[in-house]
């Protein structure tokens, strides 16, 4: 049985695909049904200070929605159930691979959120009071529109419109 909260794979219809042995050529009115299977999703976890203040933060600026909950662990989903960010407090079970809380927070690491609703996330930023680092502006490079915040723990967060966003910024 299928889970409901995941995504099912894409399905395709590619037409013609049929080959004449002798010509190597696509015979006419022929159809296959090819499905695309994600080998991979990303996750990414970070280590923080606080999980629960974390977790209100992502919520409130990105509209988050947490999927775990908890004061050593949470998972943030998109609202669909497909984990978006993942968030660990530094101490708790011993993760040595995590870091440690003296160290310097992302450093090289931005967290890169991309989203077709930007200007409603622009919205939601300045309803959740949130500091903001950089933008909105237009990356003419990226061809998207983006603003760059810092979260409470100091990492790096950027938010995106998609590839060809050419609207103007505000």
């Amino acid at each position: 049985m299928s889970d409901p909260a995941k995504p099912s794979p894409t399905i395709h219809e590619v037409r013609p695909i049929t080959v004449s042995s002798r010509h190597r050529r696509p015979v006419s009115g022929a159809s296959l049904i090819v499905r695309k299977l994600s080998v991979m999703e990303i996750q990414p976890m970070i280590s923080v200070a606080g999980v629960a203040a974390s977790s209100r933060w992502y919520q409130a600026a990105l509209g988050l929605v947490s999927g775990h909950g908890g004061d050593e662990y949470e998972q943030l989903t998109d609202g669909h159930g497909r984990i978006v960010l993942q968030l660990h407090v530094w101490d708790a079970h011993e993760h040595a691979l995590l870091g440690t809380a003296d160290e310097q927070r992302g450093n090289g690491v931005a967290l890169w959120f991309e989203t077709p609703n930007f200007d409603e996330v622009l919205t939601q930023l300045a309803a959740a009071d949130v500091e903001i680092a950089e933008g909105p502006l237009f990356n003419p490079r990226a061809q998207h529109r983006e603003v760059w915040l810092r979260d409470p723990d100091g990492y790096v967060v950027v938010v995106t419109s998609p590839f060809g966003d050419t609207a103007p910024v505000a």
